[in-house]
């Protein structure tokens, strides 16, 4: 199942959207462990942050100078159950989306 939750559903708002192409992210909602799938084609700096609800950060990963195809697995395994916003950011622009761990 791919995700596509709006974070409107929890009260955030994003401006300068960042559009990666074929973005996916699966399962959703998933046990901690979930797939991040994305293309960006601008070379820059890029971070992908998971936070909790609280806005305390629970994963983070920065990438130098990157474009192209993007593919890891997330481990969240070991953190409370419920909602987690991904952030997916290149220099201002962010992408957010809303994940469930359950």
């Amino acid at each position: 199942m791919e995700g596509d939750a709006s974070l409107n559903d929890v009260g955030y708002s994003i401006k300068n959207n960042l559009n990666p192409s074929q973005l996916k992210y699966y399962p959703n909602p998933s046990n901690g462990r979930f797939n991040l799938e994305f293309q960006l084609n601008l070379k820059k700096e890029v971070t992908i942050k998971v936070m909790d609800i609280l806005g305390n950060e629970v994963y983070k990963e920065t990438l130098l100078d990157f474009d192209g195809n993007y593919h890891n697995e997330i481990d969240l395994t070991g953190k409370e159950r419920g909602i987690y916003i991904l952030q997916v950011i290149q220099k201002k622009k962010t992408l957010a989306r809303k994940i469930l761990i359950e």
